[in-house]
């Protein structure tokens, strides 16, 4: 079973289960250009010819809840932020809701999709 969100963040299932609990991420410095047309349009405005766009789908498999708990709070980023702000109850609600969100196989391994997007061009000569 594998599941992909409409972003395909990596750690797009942490945002769903903050926003669910009420938090506000906020908006990050590039947020905007991540859409492959806006990077595309990046591309086209610096003068680059040849442009070619691609998405890349990346399985993203933790063997359980402690694994992915683990590689996503290793991160330095605003949603674990958010996460280490946490009373101990609010956050055993957060746990609680984000393990339900998660899409797991029938093992209970977590397994999702996330998206890469990228981009090239050609410099004129």
């Amino acid at each position: 079973m594998c599941q992909s969100s409409a972003s395909g963040h990596p750690q797009q299932p942490l945002f769903d289960a903050l926003q669910e609990l009420g938090f506000k991420l906020g908006v990050m410095d590039g947020d905007q250009d991540r859409p492959v047309e806006r990077l595309k349009a990046i591309f086209e405005k610096t003068g680059l010819t040849d442009i070619a766009t691609r998405t890349i789908d990346v399985e993203q498999s933790f063997a359980d809840f402690d694994e992915f708990w683990r590689a996503q709070n290793a991160l330095e980023n605003r949603s674990v932020q958010a996460i280490r702000s946490m009373s101990p109850d609010v956050l055993d609600r957060f746990k609680s809701v984000l393990r339900a969100r998660l899409p797991t196989d029938t093992s209970k391994r977590i397994i999702y999709t996330a998206r890469a997007n990228a981009v090239k061009g050609r410099v004129q000569k």
